[in-house]
Order: C-alpha cells, then sequence, then structure tokens
C-alpha cells in the first residue's frame, strides 16, 4: 500500500528531485533515543500519525525503514543513515551536540581551500 506525503513516500517532490533522486542522495536521519514522549507538544496524533508510531523516535524510525523499503523495492541505491543520540529527547542543543560527530566526519580538511 502506498500512503501519500506527508505520512508517506507517495508524490514526494523535494527540491525538484523525484523519489528515486531523493533517496539516493546522503542523508543523515538523527533522532533522539529519549524522544518518546507520546504527548509531545506539536506531536500529530492523527490517525495517519499514529499508524506510524506513537512518539517521534517511533516515527523516525518508521520513515526511515519505509524510505528503505521503497528504496529496496525499486533497485535503487539507498544512501541514508540512520542514527540515535543517546540521553536526548525532543532538545534543538543535545541533537546539534549529537550531529557534531557527523559534522566533523564530513567537513574538508583543515587548510584546503581554492583561490579565485
Amino acid at each position: 500500500e502506498t500512503i501519500a506525503w506527508p505520512y508517506g513516500l507517495e508524490d514526494v517532490e523535494a527540491a525538484g528531485c523525484n523519489l528515486q533522486d531523493w533517496l539516493e542522495k546522503p542523508l543523515l536521519i538523527l533522532l533522539g533515543e529519549e524522544d518518546t514522549n507520546p504527548k509531545g507538544r506539536n506531536l500529530r496524533r492523527t490517525p495517519e500519525a499514529l499508524d506510524q508510531g506513537t512518539h517521534r523516535l517511533e516515527r523516525g524510525k518508521t520513515f526511515y525503514a519505509a524510505a528503505k523499503a521503497r528504496a529496496e523495492a525499486e533497485g535503487w541505491t539507498f544512501n541514508w543513515t540512520l542514527a540515535t543520540v543517546p540521553g536526548v529527547d525532543h532538545d534543538n542543543a543535545g541533537m546539534a551536540v549529537g550531529a557534531l560527530p557527523f559534522i566533523l566526519e564530513n567537513a574538508p580538511e583543515t587548510g584546503s581551500h581554492t583561490d579565485k
């Protein structure tokens, strides 16, 4: 069964990319391991949202799994990464600290630049 965006991956268009392009781009899905409050502020509680999970951690994992399954079913390359940040709930500062290792891992080497 296919489900339309924003609850599924059907009819997704992001920045001019079709779904295959989107799934083949490198993307980090970073989730807080403690983001498990089913009554969190601004957390949608529609039936479609609840089908994805009762809290943000479950929903993030569901979204990643659906994207991976779709890429595999279509025979597309899947370049997304799923990672979690221990001890962090729905907190911008905690997630930023948790993202730092991924940012540093992918940062260009220091001292290298091009002259214009």
